[in-house]
């Protein structure tokens, strides 16, 4: 990591610090995906209200991603309100919760691999959901890379 941050690339100086102590595997990566084979999956989820943290529950423990050699990332996000956001103009129902999932695959053979069977074998909606989710699958035409970085740890409650 002196490397990067000589030339530049990493000033993330906490990201620096925790590096040596990510187990070997984290360290374990591979190059960036070829971009025309990249996949965004996004699974917009409509929940009941009052029944949020069942859903949380539900995706942190049971939608579990036992093989993850081809994610890149997955970031579960809750759609903020437009008291909060009031710049949004991709507005959602009021009649439910709504959080959108999106993952950052290195291929799509990749999601087919370690997802495609999971899914279309699916148990289908689930109680907490109002309406059943819905996927949307993007291939990235162009990209800016910021001068931050991507957690560096999961989040306390994913399995």
């Amino acid at each position: 990591m002196a490397a990067a941050r000589a030339i530049g690339h990493n000033d993330n100086v906490a990201f620096d610090d925790a590096w040596p102590a990510l187990p070997p595997v984290g360290r374990d990566y591979q190059s960036t995906p070829k971009p025309d084979e990249m996949l965004i999956v996004v699974v917009a989820w409509s929940i009941v209200h009052g029944r949020e943290q069942e859903f949380l529950t539900y995706w942190s423990e049971r939608e579990a991603i036992d093989d993850r050699a081809g994610l890149i990332g997955e970031f579960l996000n809750r759609v903020r309100g437009d008291d909060e956001m009031p710049c949004a103009t991709w507005r959602c129902s009021s009649d439910c919760s709504t959080f959108l999932n999106v993952g950052i695959w290195r291929s799509c053979a990749a999601f087919e691999q370690q997802l495609g069977a999971k899914i279309r074998n699916g148990k289908g909606p689930q109680p907490f959901e109002y309406e059943p989710r819905r996927r949307l699958f993007l291939g990235p035409e162009r990209w800016r890379l910021g001068g931050s970085l991507l957690p560096i740890r999961e989040h306390a409650a994913v399995r």
